[in-house]
């Protein structure tokens, strides 16, 4: 299954927010997703609770002119592979692209997403059968 990198390319760039990457994953054998969140331990949130207890959302512009960009390096095993950037509140596809696997650089590829507000989700399927839609 892919192996996964992850750079926040902007994250000084929303109103001094400091924000911090939260992310988990989960793997099958054809497909694996990485969630993405950015938010701030309660803890830091004027009014909040003095111990931890919990993130909350630390979002960043409207997702369609401004927002966080997140850059996922990812290592995909032998075959055809699509990848989707999706909006885990809607289901929206806001990106999607076929890639084919070995590459010339050893099936590492980088994967800038789209523009979005607080949370993201990477989720990357193997077509089991047919031609490769590239």
């Amino acid at each position: 299954m892919p192996a996964w990198g992850l750079k926040d390319s902007q994250s000084s760039s929303c109103q001094g927010i400091n924000q911090k990457i939260y992310w988990s994953t989960m793997t099958s054998p054809n497909a694996s997703v990485l969630y993405i969140h950015h938010g701030l331990p309660m803890s830091q949130i004027p009014g909040g609770p003095s111990a931890f207890d919990g993130y909350s959302e630390a979002p960043c512009g409207n997702g369609q002119s401004t927002g966080y960009q997140t850059t996922s390096t990812i290592i995909l095993p032998r075959g055809c592979w699509n990848i989707q950037w999706v909006e885990p509140r809607t289901g929206v596809v806001r990106a999607s692209n076929w890639y084919s696997s070995p590459f010339d650089n050893d099936g590492v590829i980088t994967v800038p997403s789209p523009l979005y507000t607080d949370d993201t989700v990477v989720l990357v399927r193997r077509q089991l059968s047919g031609f490769c839609a590239l």
